[in-house]
């Protein structure tokens, strides 16, 4: 392993953990919802951060041939579970030390003391360890993690084939398979727009695959596979978000070991 790999193998967040921020945004504001300026924070930083790791990734690939997408996705996912389980661990104490550490205030900062408290009780909350019963892993937890796997393994070994322009624009169209799970799944009712969404969104991808001159089945399968690891993704997350009352925190925690083991045959037949 050369040392341009390094910048692959930080433990810097991914489209994962955006996701997970927004959701436990929503946990600590409850009804009323985050601020919009952190809405709007977050989705620039989800698709910021998207670009950032398949430019590093290809950086790596054609200029050092660091060939080794699967070893750096495992590698990341380990490194994030660890945080994860660092925060499960401590997080919630931490937060509650410093709700403890900054009461009092006054007559003049009783309102805003009164506010902030409520948040640091709200933050503590979502970072409260959790479990969930053997039926809830095994029926959603396990397939968030095996999604996520697919997702990314697929990703990273599309970018070995593909331009990062052209798996960018395959891959941007995740939303069709999102919203053809979310329809399996019962979040979504079918409708006429729906199928006028899909078709265009199919066209759209036959437009692209047509147009490349650097053309690749291998890498066209590769990203399509992580854009149904998107699609399954995204509605078994809320599934288990709102059925098994789990945080954004324990569902990663619980989701990354899935992940690993999905990616660990693949590395094995493909990277050893």
């Amino acid at each position: 392993m050369t040392a341009a790999a390094a910048p692959l193998f930080s433990p810097m967040p991914d489209e994962v953990w955006v996701h997970t921020a927004g959701s436990f945004l929503e946990g600590v504001y409850g009804q009323k919802g985050p601020p919009m300026f952190l809405v709007a924070s977050l989705v620039s930083l989800y698709y910021s951060v998207s670009v950032a790791i398949k430019i590093t990734f290809k950086w790596l690939y054609s200029v050092y041939g660091f060939p080794f997408p699967l070893s750096a996705t495992i590698f990341t996912f380990g490194v994030e579970w660890l945080v994860a389980a660092a925060l499960r661990l401590c997080g919630a104490r931490v937060a509650r030390a410093v709700c403890g550490s900054g009461g009092g205030g006054g007559a003049s900062g009783g309102a805003s003391g009164g506010s902030s408290s409520e948040l640091c009780r709200a933050i503590a909350e979502q970072l409260e360890p959790q479990s969930i019963d053997r039926k809830a892993f095994w029926t959603m937890a396990v397939p968030v993690g095996l999604s996520i796997g697919a997702e990314y393994g697929a990703a990273m070994l599309a970018l070995l084939a593909l331009s990062v322009s052209f798996e960018t624009i395959v891959t941007s169209c995740a939303p069709m398979f999102v919203l053809a799970f979310s329809l399996v799944a019962g979040l979504e009712r079918p409708s006429a727009q729906h199928g006028l969404t899909i078709a265009a969104m199919t066209a759209g991808i036959a437009l692209a695959a047509y147009g490349e001159p650097a053309f690749s089945f291998w890498g066209l399968f590769c990203a399509v596979l992580s854009m149904v690891g998107a699609g399954a993704r995204w509605p078994f997350s809320q599934l288990l978000l709102e059925r098994a009352r789990l945080s954004p925190l324990s569902l990663l925690f619980y989701a990354w070991p899935c992940a690993i083991a999905l990616l660990f045959p693949a590395w094995a037949a493909l990277e050893q």
